[in-house]
């Protein structure tokens, strides 16, 4: 379908603030999407991450959400650009748009709602034909302090699928802030080393030159992500996993692109 003006107003201001950025200032500009069922948690990743807030009021995101951040990475001084997409029909047909140029995808799903790990293929299909081939794939599995009958995806299972797709997954908690750093740093660190090792992608860009997703697998990741952060699994590698308890009478409110 056709833009409507204010979509294509908020591609234009997203592109705009993105090449605005001074490559000078950093060794590496990185754009990140995040993608994944609606309520899953996209927005209260990105917030937590970018602003270390997180609300308990639910607000949807019309078309995408976008935060950056500077950050450090193996010395390195770099920029991530995070879009959270809104995952709804309504905004499929400018989907193409925010996967443009992107170097890494984090696909999140619910570990307290079966249906969104269940989607997560479908998601990585739809990186595959949007995003570049060389944008490196990971998987959150997000409110992770939820245990008990709560939880409808095992930790288990979701290790296998993990090895299975020779990904990086993260256990996260946007509400406690349980390895939302690490899964956003985690995936810089992952980009950067692909752009190092092979050479000649520009800072703020050059991503075709990256290597296609399935070629960094978990022996690879072990030499890329020497510091594990908790809740870590480096595809085949070894897993560490670590589940904040719930706090009585907490509430985990659906955050994203639509309302529970």
């Amino acid at each position: 379908g056709h833009h409507l003006p204010w979509e294509a107003l908020i591609m234009a201001m997203l592109t705009e603030m993105c090449v605005a950025s001074s490559v000078g200032d950093f060794d590496f500009i990185f754009k990140i999407l995040v993608i994944g069922d609606c309520g899953v948690g996209k927005s209260s990743l990105l917030r937590r991450f970018v602003d270390g807030e997180y609300s308990t009021q639910y607000t949807a995101t019309i078309g995408v959400d976008f935060g950056q951040r500077s950050c450090t990475v193996d010395g390195k001084k770099v920029k991530l650009q995070i879009w959270d997409t809104a995952g709804s029909e309504r905004f499929r047909s400018i989907t193409s748009g925010y996967y443009k140029g992107a170097h890494g995808v984090i696909v999140v799903f619910d570990v307290s709602d079966r249906k969104t790990f269940d989607h997560v293929g479908f998601w990585l299909a739809e990186a595959g034909k949007h995003a570049p081939t060389s944008a490196r794939r990971m998987l959150v599995g997000n409110k992770c302090d939820i245990e008990g009958p709560g939880r409808a995806v095992s930790r288990d299972e979701a290790l296998e699928l993990a090895d299975r797709l020779g990904l990086p997954l993260l256990e996260a908690s946007a509400k406690s802030a349980e390895n939302v750093e690490a899964a956003f740093l985690t995936l810089a660190q992952v980009v950067k080393a692909a752009v190092v090792t092979r050479g000649g992608a520009a800072p703020s860009g050059g991503v075709e030159s990256l290597p296609s997703a399935a070629s960094l697998t978990g022996s690879e990741l072990g030499v890329a992500t020497p510091a594990r952060p908790r809740g870590l699994c480096l595809g085949r590698g070894e897993c560490l996993l670590r589940v904040l308890p719930q706090a009585d009478g907490a509430e985990h409110p659906r955050h994203g692109c639509c309302a529970a």
